[in-house]
């Protein structure tokens, strides 16, 4: 005769390890794009600061002056947003749960920061060229243009799936903190 409840125990302690595996996989794959995210940012800074240098013309220097000033401040709210995300602070499956819920809320952070930023960017931008509209060129539209549609992307693409990331992981540190007190 076999006892429910510990069969109910061994199951879950089966299955614990595999979430554990999982979870640090996650991790690890959120550390490798965070790492590449931090180099094309400072390729991206080189590269403005090369062409800001290299063109001798006010827009174009001006435009990509802009870029590296706004690498710059992204880069620092990036860092000051994921603070205390960067490593679990003890090898367990709800550390890493955890991790996993404070890295999707300061991803959220970033987002909403960003939104705010371009739509920012928009506006003065937008502003800029219509002031000067005849001295502009069709390329500078075209970057105004851009700017909405990433605009529009991270609004209506991006901020649902970072809610509902933030909201699978919520419910992960629940199942995992249940599991913990079984």
């Amino acid at each position: 005769m076999s006892d429910a409840e510990l069969d109910s125990w061994k199951s879950e302690w089966r299955q614990q390890p595999d979430l554990f595996a999982g979870l640090k996989r996650d991790i690890g794959k959120q550390n490798f794009f965070t790492a590449l995210a931090v180099v094309v940012l400072l390729l991206g800074m080189a590269l403005s600061a090369a062409a800001a240098l290299y063109f001798a013309t006010d827009y174009l220097s001006g435009l990509f002056t802009g870029i590296l000033v706004t690498a710059l401040i992204l880069g620092a709210y990036v860092w000051w947003a994921w603070r205390g995300s960067w490593q679990a602070a003890v090898q367990t499956t709800l550390a890493y749960a955890e991790l996993s819920h404070r890295r999707a809320v300061a991803a959220a952070r970033v987002l909403r920061f960003m939104i705010l930023y371009l739509l920012i960017a928009v506006v003065l931008y937008g502003g800029y060229l219509a002031w000067n509209w005849r001295e502009r060129s069709i390329s500078a539209g075209l970057y105004l243009a851009l700017l909405v549609a990433e605009l529009l992307i991270f609004r209506y693409l991006l901020q649902p799936r970072s809610k509902r990331a933030i909201d699978e992981a919520a419910k992960l540190v629940d199942h995992v903190s249940e599991l913990d007190n079984v």
